[in-house]
Order: C-alpha cells, then structure tokens, then sequence
C-alpha cells in the first residue's frame, strides 16, 4: 500500500471500522478534535516565518511538533487518565507529517486495559500526523 493511500486507510480508523488489504482496523474507543488556537500560531516571521520554511522543504510553515505532541497528550489525559498527569506512567508516538497552524486535530484512541493506542490526524487533510501512539495509564 502507497504511503499516502496507508496515511489516508489510518486516518479513517478513527472514523469508523473498514478492510484495509485483509487487515481488520477497528472504530477508535474515543475521539478528541482540537482546533489550534491562534496563539499556537507562530510569529510568520524570522526562524519560523515562511522563507525558514520553504528553506527546509515546506511549502508554508507547520506548527512544532512538540506543540502536536501536547495537544495528543492531552487528548489521552482528558479521556484516559481524568485528567490526572500522575496517572500517565509512559507515551511514546511517531511524528509521521508535518501539521499546520489552523488545522483540526483529531486523535483517535484505542484503550486495552492500562494500555492506550492513539493515532492524530489533521482533519482538513484527512492524514496522520502522529503515529503509533502507545501510552501506559494507571486504572
């Protein structure tokens, strides 16, 4: 599978249950969408303005991944862990395409006992951007 055709079949997962190439991929237990607010919007201007960004490939500037990182961790946080930091033991994820200032994120989260599989999404693009999510949670 093409690895936009993959990012597009991972996307849909947290919409519903489909057959992608005779693999059984599941509705997501919980959803959380979170636009980026305006602060998250980076000053388009200097190291992170649009002439930074066309330098290193992009065609306009993408929001930091550790911002998308927050906001997934949050996502768990609120659904997962009711809202308590302490109950989160681990997290990791894969940082998969770039997400840009005013976009819609959607985390999809799949919950197996004290662990939490989740994928993010840019709604607009309708494609993953954080992969392979697995946070370790405290019941």
């Amino acid at each position: 599978m093409a690895a936009s055709a993959l990012g597009r079949a991972v996307a849909a997962a947290a919409r519903n249950a489909f057959d992608a190439g005779g693999l059984r991929v599941h509705a997501a237990d919980a959803a959380v969408r979170r636009a980026a607010l305006p602060t998250e919007r980076r000053r388009q201007s200097g190291p992170c303005g649009p002439a930074a960004a066309k330098a290193v490939g992009f065609d306009r500037p993408i929001l930091h991944g550790l911002c998308v990182f927050g906001v997934a961790t949050r996502a768990v946080l609120k659904t997962c862990c009711g809202d308590e930091p302490a109950r989160l033991k681990s997290l990791g994820l894969r940082f998969s395409a770039p997400f840009y200032p005013g976009e819609t994120l959607r985390v999809g989260l799949w919950r197996r006992g004290s662990t939490v599989h989740f994928n993010a999404y840019s709604a607009e693009r309708d494609i993953a951007v954080l992969t392979h999510g697995v946070a370790t949670v405290e019941d």
